[in-house]
């Protein structure tokens, strides 16, 4: 997960901003150029495809809809506590997992957001990376 949304489609996050110096770009938000990581953008997509949260049998016979959410949050919590050392800043923020057009338990519209349409999660990123290493699904006040 990225923490700062691109204008544009996904292929802006792809070597746009690999030619541009921090007082060209002036911003003091990382671009993301997911190139050099070794991603390409076709296996991006696959992933995005690929990665559709359902409901399995349980999720509807315990009636939470927001078991498959929590399951793959839980499941990101884990997997970057184990493989990921956070530098000596951490930033602590809200953040939206932006709605495309499918089912979305807790669709919400937060006018503040770059991304308004979607779920509201509560995050820690590393400030030296840019990577979410942490979410907490915000399920309301219920």
């Amino acid at each position: 997960m990225l923490c700062f949304p691109e204008e544009g489609g996904n292929d802006a996050y792809w070597d746009k901003w690999a030619d541009k110096t921090e007082a060209e770009l002036g911003t003091l938000f990382i671009r993301h150029d997911l190139k050099r990581f070794g991603l390409t953008q076709t296996r991006f997509e696959h992933f995005v495809k690929a990665s559709q949260l359902r409901s399995n049998a349980a999720d509807v016979a315990s009636g939470d809809p927001f078991s498959p959410i929590r399951r793959f949050a839980d499941a990101w919590n884990n997997t970057m506590a184990n493989v990921l050392s956070p530098g000596d800043l951490l930033l602590v923020d809200e953040s939206m997992g932006q709605w495309k057009g499918m089912g979305m338990p807790g669709l919400m519209f937060v006018m503040r957001k770059p991304t308004p349409l979607g779920r509201e999660m509560h995050t820690t990123a590393c400030c030296a990376t840019g990577v979410l290493i942490r979410a907490e699904i915000y399920e309301g006040k219920e």
